[in-house]
């Protein structure tokens, strides 16, 4: 069937901006909300899509264009200035992988860089406000890593299911969800590290 991606606001009428063929998911605005990322599934591999984005009538301002295609992509997050974007490649012992948007705008090829690799299932990136920094989940705990690569520093230590992490405005806090104590509930923990609070 057809997939269309739609933008709406509050009290405000849904705009189709894309349709496609296959899947459609992770929409994802740009830093300055000129484009929509987003990613396209079908016949095995997945595509990174982008919609430019009038800014004065919310509609479509060119067709959606392929920024990389033929990958394992299941989730993306884009960093707040719109030029650095983290994702998850695979299904089973997913990795992190990096790549820098604005080098695509200069006419150079886009370049993709892993920064996670082993048996571990690394899921649900998020990069930081100032993009130094990818937090994610793997083994159900909450971890960040240098957007540059580097070692993870792992931020929570429980047996229980950890998921959805999310950067506060000023990249102090990370919220996340957790079912530690045998109820969902919200955390946070410092970015650098300490105890989660709920």
């Amino acid at each position: 069937g057809v997939r269309r991606a739609v933008l709406s606001g509050p009290g405000t009428v849904k705009t189709q901006v894309s349709e496609e063929r296959e899947g459609i998911s992770a929409s994802r605005w740009s830093g300055d909300g000129s484009s929509i990322y987003y990613i396209l599934r079908g016949r095995g591999t997945s595509d990174l899509r982008r919609i430019r984005i009038d800014p004065e009538t919310g509609k479509a301002a060119s067709a959606a264009t392929s920024v990389l295609t033929g990958l394992d992509m299941s989730s993306i997050s884009l960093s707040r200035d719109g030029k650095r974007l983290a994702y998850t490649k695979g299904i089973r012992d997913a990795d992190l992988w990096l790549l820098t948007l604005n080098d695509q705008a200069r006419g150079k090829p886009v370049e993709t860089r892993q920064i996670t690799s082993g048996t571990f299932n690394d899921v649900s990136p998020r990069v930081s406000p100032d993009g130094s920094q990818v937090v994610f989940v793997r083994g159900g705990n909450i971890h960040t890593v240098p957007f540059e690569g580097g070692p993870t520093r792992q931020l929570t230590f429980t047996e229980a299911a950890e998921w959805s992490p999310a950067w506060s405005p000023d990249g102090a806090w990370i919220a996340f969800g957790s079912s530690e104590g045998g109820n969902r509930r919200v955390w946070k923990t410092a970015a650098q590290g300490g105890t989660p609070t709920s």
